[in-house]
């Protein structure tokens, strides 16, 4: 089945598509499956498949011989199936957003410094000495510099 958006090339815009159905499906372990008993009407565009798989008993997963048959019909969305498909699609445009936002946020938090970093301010160094100290330094010197490295 197919379940992607096809776009025109002129327009960019989605339109509906082509699902395929499984019209008949069946399996026989007993004989071959014959047209007579397909229960379905076949149109010209229908796909069939018919297999036969031989027994299998080398392996412990083994199957016995058995024939299937499956026919896949195309035909294009319905209404409801394009609007179904659009809504989803607008639902997972959202989620896609939100997440992208959390890791924005997070990328931004690891190499983003901090707003307290901007603020930061040395401690006073003394001119003369040039060491740390509170108010005034222990040496002579009476004069601080804020700031200063």
């Amino acid at each position: 089945m197919k379940n992607y958006v096809e776009y025109n090339n002129d327009e960019h815009k989605p339109h509906k598509v082509t699902v395929t159905e499984t019209i008949f499906s069946k399996i026989s372990y007993k004989d071959p499956i014959t047209f007579g008993e397909i229960d379905v009407e076949l149109q010209p565009g229908d796909v069939i498949l018919h297999n036969h798989e031989e027994a299998e008993y080398a392996s412990d997963h083994g199957h016995d011989p058995h024939w299937s048959m499956t026919i896949y019909r195309d035909r294009l969305e319905t209404d409801d199936e394009f609007e179904g498909r659009m809504d989803s699609m607008e639902r997972q445009r959202e989620i896609y957003k939100k997440e992208r936002y959390k890791r924005y946020l997070k990328l931004k938090e690891e190499f983003d410094p901090p707003k307290e970093a901007e603020t930061y301010a040395e401690p006073e160094v003394c001119v003369e000495c040039h060491q740390r100290g509170s108010e005034y330094c222990a040496s002579s010197c009476k004069e601080i510099v804020y700031n200063e490295k």
